[in-house]
């Protein structure tokens, strides 16, 4: 399902997330643009300012309305205090796991080949994979959840 803005991805997840096992690995932006404009903005003397508005935090909706015996994965991607923060939203989104992407480790992130990356699950079980391949990591993430 093809979609264009951050409300229209919400509306597709929503629509198709009465899965079994639901893996949202995908980041929407968290703020849009709160006017749009059909024309060209004209440039004018001084500083433009854009005012932006949240977007609605579709994982976060998947937690609350989530059924039982239903699986929700999570990702998270962090610069600073990674697994801190990645339990924190695995906890207030009501996730099953989290999988930490930590852009500080040489190897894992964006722009590489290669990821590392250490799931996290409700129950406390706590896994750090080794570097690997970015489908060798889908695959390990895969079996851990199943």
């Amino acid at each position: 399902h093809f979609t264009e803005s951050a409300a229209e991805m919400a509306e597709a997840v929503f629509t198709y997330a009465d899965a079994d096992i639901v893996i949202m690995a995908a980041a929407v932006a968290d703020y849009t643009p709160a006017e749009r404009s059909e024309t060209k903005v004209k440039k004018q003397d001084g500083d433009l300012t854009l005012v932006f508005k949240r977007t609605t935090d579709i994982l976060a909706s998947l937690g609350a309305r989530k059924r039982a015996g239903q699986v929700l994965v999570g990702f998270a991607l962090e610069t600073d205090q990674g697994e801190a923060h990645a339990k924190d939203k695995l906890h207030r989104k009501n996730l099953d796991w989290i999988v930490l992407n930590d852009m500080t480790e040489p190897g894992a992130g964006f722009g590489t080949q290669t990821n590392r990356v250490t799931m996290l699950a409700r129950d406390g079980r706590r896994e750090d994979l080794p570097l690997m391949s970015k489908p060798e990591v889908a695959a390990a993430i895969l079996a851990r959840i199943l």
